[in-house]
């Protein structure tokens, strides 16, 4: 959503997570519960016209458990379930008439977790997704969930990953309390040497928005390059293109832009 902004929009997350686990030998059962306050700052457009952020200043609280039974060495069969909440500080004012963009949520998997081998190895879930709005305005969500991650390992010094997901998002708009986000991706990282790694990956990511005739569609690829200066210490050089599509009747003209980016970063591993 930074089309037409002078400024990337910058927020604070802070919060604090609790896990409670039980592991034996086939059994599994990992548990977590997240409170999270988020406030985003203000920013401004091309031409210095302010920007409110304020509606979308939110306390997030989610409960996540999943529980695992293995029925071999290398693969295990699990359920998982998870509640959020969102509760927003502030009520917005959409077509004359203030709105409430709180909503209650969960989702339910079923899924496989396994190891193949030692060449790949990696985590499928398939399963259904429900968000009730508390305001009657915004439209409920509920269908299709999805979360997938797996690794494969053609040499000992590649590694290829690929994910898929499905899931509700904050939309991050005034008129459409979430959007239906599905992404898929895959990613090749090699060790060139120890300390060296080249990367590149592609990802392609949808948003389907409630309540508003809008769809955008993300495409993004890159490469990078890692030097690990050592090992709390790395380097990143990184070369990536974006290219968003926006459609709908929600515009009054072709939002759709393209963007290339080069740089380098420092990251830094506690």
């Amino acid at each position: 959503n930074t089309s037409g902004l002078g400024e990337p929009i910058e927020y604070t997350r802070a919060g604090v997570e609790l896990s409670a686990n039980y592991t034996n030998d086939r059994i599994r059962w990992t548990n977590s519960v997240t409170f999270a306050e988020v406030d985003y700052d203000d920013t401004v457009s091309l031409d210095g016209t302010p920007i409110d952020q304020d509606f979308r200043d939110r306390s997030d609280t989610l409960f996540n458990s999943r529980l695992s039974y293995a029925i071999s060495p290398n693969v295990a069969v699990f359920g998982q379930g998870m509640i959020q909440q969102r509760e927003y500080d502030n009520l917005i004012v959409v077509d004359g008439a203030e709105r409430s963009r709180d909503s209650d949520s969960y989702t339910v998997y079923g899924g496989v977790d396994f190891e193949l081998n030692t060449l790949i190895r990696g985590d499928v879930a398939i399963g259904y997704l429900s968000e009730e709005k508390d305001d009657t305005f915004y439209e409920d969500t509920d269908g299709l969930a999805v979360d997938a991650n797996v690794e494969w390992f053609p040499t000992r010094l590649t590694t290829v990953s690929f994910n898929g997901a499905r899931r509700t998002v904050d939309s991050g708009i005034r008129t459409s309390a979430s959007s239906i986000q599905t992404t898929l991706g895959a990613r090749v990282d090699h060790e060139l040497y120890r300390n060296i790694i080249l990367s590149g990956y592609g990802e392609l990511t949808s948003y389907e928005y409630d309540e508003t005739d809008r769809d955008d569609d993300i495409t993004e690829f890159g490469v990078i390059g890692t030097y690990k200066m050592n090992k709390r210490v790395h380097l990143n050089a990184f070369a990536r293109r974006v290219d968003r599509d926006r459609s709908g009747t929600a515009f009054a003209a072709d939002e759709s832009f393209s963007a290339n980016l080069l740089g380098i970063s420092v990251r830094i591993h506690p």
